[in-house]
């Protein structure tokens, strides 16, 4: 059996932690003799209460459980990208569902958690469906998030802060994106990912194309078409690591840019 449940909207707050839905989510309890699983989750962000002159919307989600060990589990909604205008058009993409397959106490209570990349000027709303069932789907994935680094302008490689796994044997899912500050005319975002590490057991550094920002065409700042089109770059990988494993991160900006954007990225590892 595969069930489901939903948390939020909630708006968040800043760069804190805002639970989703207000409160824990109660699970249900399965049938007598059947154990219950969190297959999965589907994150989404949006920006409800309308978008902000050169803000994207950068939002991840975080999960956390008293009663079962599924920390670390956070992992990146899809982006928004910014806007010359208030008015701009909001391109989003379908939310990406990510797996957990983490076995959990039926009745027990799951705190969800959504944070922001940086502090939005009008909040957005996040909300969080999750996906359960009956069997063991899969072995238990964990996810974490790296730093939200800015770009620069130029035609340049740039490292993140890093990132930390622990208690894991392989990555199964590189995800990343970035966005803009504030769009200018013609100018897109195109480069790459690249992910270094003495402890990653294979064929040297993992690479991966980012999912380009267009560029935009506009003769003023008020023309309600002026919004970037961000979008999630989703890399399935079997990477063997050792543990523990550091992690450096870098994005490369293909062309230079008038104005700076920010990239992230997030590892789901088994």
């Amino acid at each position: 059996m595969i069930w489901t449940k939903a948390v939020g909207p909630t708006a968040l707050s800043s760069t804190t932690e805002v639970k989703v839905g207000g409160a824990n989510l109660k699970l249900p309890v399965p049938q007598s003799g059947r154990k219950l699983y969190i297959a999965g989750i589907i994150p989404h962000a949006a920006a409800a209460a309308g978008p902000t002159a050169a803000e994207p919307t950068a939002v991840k989600v975080k999960l956390l459980m008293d009663s079962a060990a599924i920390q670390p589990y956070e992992v990146l909604c899809q982006p928004i990208g910014a806007s010359l205008a208030k008015s701009g058009i909001q391109p989003l993409n379908p939310a990406p569902f990510y797996p957990v397959n983490a076995e959990v106490p039926g009745g027990s209570e799951l705190q969800v958690y959504g944070v922001g990349l940086f502090n939005h000027t009008i909040e957005p709303y996040v909300s969080v469906t999750i996906v359960l069932c009956d069997y063991k789907p899969g072995p238990q994935v964990f996810a974490k998030v790296g730093t939200f680094t800015n770009t620069g302008t130029a035609a340049a490689e740039v490292k993140g802060s890093g990132l930390r796994l622990e208690g894991g044997q392989a990555i199964r899912l590189i995800t990343a994106f970035m966005v803009g500050t504030t769009p200018a005319t013609l100018k897109g975002i195109v480069g790459k990912f690249r992910l270094s590490s003495s402890g990653l057991r294979g064929m040297g550094d993992l690479e991966c194309s980012a999912e380009p920002v267009p560029g935009v065409i506009a003769t003023d700042a008020t023309t309600p078409s002026i919004q970037e089109s961000a979008r999630l770059t989703i890399v399935p990988v079997d990477a063997q690591i050792t543990d523990p494993c550091d992690i450096d991160d870098y994005f490369n900006n293909a062309v230079a840019v008038t104005t700076t954007g920010n990239w992230v990225v997030g590892l789901l590892f088994v």
